[in-house]
């Protein structure tokens, strides 16, 4: 018999018509704690963990030649787990780049000394990046934005809360640790300078974009030549800037928030050289803090970890350091784990879903009542031109030039970090003005997630997450439909949410809707946010329904789209019987609640819904379906459940 429904996680207790959420996942919240060294815990972190352990074994066990990508990945992994090494090197390797800092501070440099730490990934105040033109989407070009700053939220300078208030004390802390325990400053001083500091990021932070403005993508759209950008922000000697990274000043910029920069050219008018080069050199400790020695690991732990999200110890460092190796050369272990964990069986069923789940998505693009048909003309235009990337690569990233020194020849964790940051950095640049690479992966075969990429109109599936309990080629297709089947239906849904929408099916960010179907289109948002605004996980905190409206638009459009796709399955196979006394709708609809089932510390939980996009667990297992007729159909809901909504209330965008 196919498989179905894990019944040993079921809550039998209640009925699902009386609380879906609970009946689903009750036996498994009931017998599942949170481990000690996570923040949050759930189905894609389960896989997650597994899937970490079968790559530390490949890590471990690897013996392939020196000077292979995959040697490189078991050396930066041997480098990361060498503590000896790294305990005797302490921020050894960051000396030059103190000095560095100082010397160009003293001659008010500050053009040069801000592209050397671009370069290094150790930089602040801007960030240079290379990327597809949004607004042509073939072509590779510079991109400049704000730099990023020590706390992870904008508004948690600006914010005058208790919460934010106490982060903003804890910081203080961590950055008077920084100078004092490891640059060995007098305590008295370093607190001063962790409130010039402060002072410094909540001015700036004041002076850049919201997260909710930062999803409309045409605000970031701001192209300028050299001349305008020295005209925004002539403070920078931009020369100098590009100089210092060792490439010839592009042609065209894309700044993503130019306000940011005219009141860079202010501030550090009015500011001290000193403050600077001491904000700078705090950032240098910061970026490093994660991959250094204990005493620094651990009071970045403690502020961003602990106190942030709530979190008791450090993951195992094996665990932590192949995260690292997923990120840096996810291709080269990736290859390794395709070979021995992935069935050409999952690869070519996935394929049939997506076939399914296209065809369900372009039907239901045709029976919208509230688009006309010359928007929808071009949305199914933009559908069929969507690409889809299952498994793995077709071509594998070269890692030649990469120079991964073993900590048998005195190589150094951190120093083989910055080496892997040095050498993309220097790839990315040389692309700048060049085709785009569109066979290019940007998530590892190993990493249990998926993406859409609205530039490349495209679907990325990686290996890793095709398996259960979102994904079993052998597993029944209901199940299938409703996990893995939802996330592929999300992801393509992600092309036609808030964001995805204003790309053309070549990845262009170009309006190809007629006002009024965008009009109509945002009535219907302004729904979906207003629900979203009803949540509170908390009696003093809501979800935030504007800044998870994307995910939340691809959850209610991806389930759909995947209970229609799988009504074509059985068309093709046959519908089957009842499992476990479940039908096969009510198993879909179960398999989605499977999914989002998660366990969050309460500080997790306060971060994520201020940080995240992603809605919590809950929320997505029960939002999208209670605006779904099939699934009242499917389980009885009646007005007295705990997840029913009336149906006028319900929303139905794609």
């Amino acid at each position: 018999m196919a498989r179905g429904i894990n019944t040993d996680y079921l809550d039998n207790d209640i009925s699902p018509e009386e609380d879906f959420y609970q009946f689903v996942n009750g036996g498994w919240m009931k017998k599942t704690d949170i481990p000690s060294d996570r923040s949050t815990w759930g189905s894609f972190h389960e896989l997650a963990k597994k899937t970490d352990e079968k790559n530390i074994a490949l890590l471990v066990s690897s013996s392939d030649d020196i000077g292979s990508g995959t040697n490189k990945a078991a050396m930066l992994f041997q480098s990361g787990i060498d503590t000896k090494q790294i305990e005797k090197e302490k921020l050894h390797v960051l000396k030059d780049i103190f000095q560095d800092i100082r010397l160009r501070i003293e001659k008010s440099n500050y053009g040069s000394l801000l592209g050397l730490l671009v370069s290094k990934g150790l930089g602040g105040l801007v960030h240079f990046s290379v990327h597809p033109d949004l607004g042509d989407s073939h072509i590779y070009a510079a991109y400049l934005e704000p730099g990023s700053q020590g706390l992870p939220e904008r508004d948690f300078y600006l914010d005058d809360d208790e919460r934010a208030e106490n982060i903003r004390h804890h910081y203080l802390k961590y950055i008077t640790r920084l100078f004092h325990e490891e640059l060995d400053y007098p305590l008295a001083h370093a607190e001063n300078i962790s409130r010039e500091i402060l002072d410094l990021e909540k001015d700036l932070a004041g002076h850049m974009l919201s997260k909710e403005d930062r999803r409309q993508m045409d605000k970031l759209y701001n192209p300028h030549n050299l001349d305008e950008l020295k005209g925004l922000c002539p403070v920078l000697d931009w020369n100098n800037f590009f100089q210092a990274m060792h490439i010839s000043p592009p042609e065209r910029i894309i700044v993503t928030e130019p306000e940011y920069f005219r009141f860079l050219t202010y501030y550090l008018k009015t500011i001290s050289s000193s403050t600077v080069e001491r904000y700078l050199t705090f950032l240098v400790m910061h970026h490093a803090a994660p991959f250094a020695h204990a005493a620094l690991e651990n009071t970045h732990f403690d502020l961003y970890h602990k106190m942030l999200e709530g979190v008791e110890q450090m993951k195992p460092r094996k665990e932590r350091v192949v995260k690292i190796v997923n990120q840096n050369l996810g291709d080269a272990l990736g290859q390794l784990f395709v070979s021995k964990y992935f069935p050409s069986e999952a690869k070519s069923t996935a394929l049939e879903m997506v076939g399914d789940i296209v065809s369900a998505f372009k039907t239901r693009i045709q029976q919208l009542e509230w688009m006309s048909g010359r928007t929808k003309k071009y949305a199914t235009e933009k559908l069929e031109a969507l690409k889809v990337k299952i498994g793995y690569p077709d071509k594998w990233k070269e890692y030649e030039h990469l120079d991964i020194k073993p900590t048998t020849q005195g190589g150094h964790y951190l120093e083989n970090l910055l080496a892997i940051v040095e050498w993309n950095f220097k790839k990315d640049t040389a692309r700048i003005q060049q085709m785009v690479d569109r066979d290019e992966w940007f998530m590892a075969p190993q990493v249990v997630n998926a993406y859409y990429n609205p530039m490349f109109n495209e679907i990325v599936f990686p290996a890793a997450i095709l398996q259960p309990p979102f994904f079993d080629w052998q597993a029944d297709a209901a199940v299938n439909y409703g996990g893995i089947g939802a996330v592929i239906g999300h992801e393509i849904t992600h092309g036609f949410d808030d964001q995805g929408s204003r790309f053309d099916k070549e990845g262009n960010l170009n309006e190809w809707w007629t006002s009024e179907d965008r009009e109509q289109f945002q009535e219907l948002t302004l729904r979906l946010i207003k629900q979203f605004d009803g949540y509170f996980p908390f009696d003093d905190m809501a979800l935030n329904g504007t800044f998870t409206l994307g995910e939340n638009i691809a959850d209610l459009g991806g389930l759909s789209v995947a209970y229609d796709a799988l009504q074509l399955y059985f068309l093709r196979h046959g519908k089957p019987e009842k499992i476990d006394g479940f039908t096969a709708e009510q198993r879909f609809f179960m398999s989605w609640a499977t999914v989002w089932r998660t366990k969050t510390r309460p500080e997790a939980l306060r971060h994520q819904i201020k940080t995240d996009p992603h809605p919590p667990g809950l929320y997505r297992a029960v939002a999208a379906p209670s605006n779904i007729n099939t699934f009242y159909d499917a389980f009885n809901i009646h007005p007295q459940s705990q997840w029913y909504r009336k149906q006028e209330d319900r929303i139905k965008i794609w």
